[in-house]
């Protein structure tokens, strides 16, 4: 964390990174343990050879960068953020152990504004912020090898070599702006009177995969069917807000906040 001065503009921020291995389980038997013991007994070609990852350690494993930077001028703001994370699928989907899969989300926050405070009781704080999450999910649902039953009765009958992978992505865009009006009814007592508006855009969505989405179909390579089989669709979406809310500090350990929007 830092924070500097320069004349009548004001510098603050932090930088922070975190990596942990979470939850050092080991797994026994997972989905893959059964069909591979199913598979033993069938004969050819469905005997086949064990997948399995089990005996085997989650895969809980965290990691996180954070940047933030604020700068101030008089009653102005200007302030960023940035956080990376990623973290892998504990176990997985399919209840199976694999080592290929990773949650990676990137989101991006970037909020102006501007305070002024009249009489001592009447505060105006308008302000404009805009938000990203870019998400993309890519999971190994069964490891190299691995075997599904998809006729549905009960005997693995199709094997991956290569794993069963899918890999969704997305991007979600947040612009907003906001208007509350903060009037002193007493000391310890505030009503405020807001509005605000967002536009909320959730776009390019992608899936590929290395099997066919409807029929499990193992394939070649990792193919992309994100025109034909999104996993979301894209949309759209307008919010208006007003709002109304007081709050009063009753004591210094009792406070009140009610208040209505629509």
């Amino acid at each position: 964390m830092f924070g500097k001065t320069c004349g009548k503009v004001e510098f603050s921020g932090m930088a922070r990174y975190r990596q942990t291995t979470g939850f050092d389980g080991i797994v026994e038997r997972d989905r893959q343990t059964i069909n591979d013991n199913i598979s033993s007994s069938l004969p050819p070609p469905f005997n086949f050879p064990a997948a399995s990852q089990a005996p085997g350690r989650v895969h809980d494993g965290r990691q996180e960068y954070d940047l933030n930077l604020r700068v101030t001028y008089k009653d102005f703001y200007v302030e960023g953020l940035y956080i990376n994370k990623n973290k892998g699928p504990f176990i997985g989907p399919q209840f199976a152990l694999n080592d290929e899969s990773d949650v990676e989300t990137n989101y991006v926050f970037v909020d102006a504004g501007y305070r002024k405070t009249f009489e001592e009781r009447f505060t105006v704080k308008p302000r404009v912020y805009y938000d990203q999450f870019d998400d993309n999910i890519y999971i190994e649902s069964l490891p190299e090898g691995g075997t599904l039953d998809r006729n549905g009765d009960g005997f693995p009958d199709t094997r991956y070599p290569d794993g069963l992978i899918g890999n969704g992505k997305v991007i979600e865009k947040i612009v907003g702006t906001e208007i509350p009006f903060d009037y002193k009814l007493f000391d310890g007592n505030i009503i405020t009177l807001g509005l605000e508006y967002r536009l909320i855009n959730q776009t390019n969505v992608h899936f590929l995969s290395n099997f066919h989405p409807v029929t499990l179909e193992p394939l070649d390579s990792i193919q992309n069917f994100s025109d034909s089989y999104p996993f979301l669709e894209e949309a759209t979406r307008r919010i208006w807000l007003v709002y109304l809310q007081d709050t009063w500090d009753i004591t210094d350990t009792l406070h009140l906040t009610l208040g209505g929007k629509a």
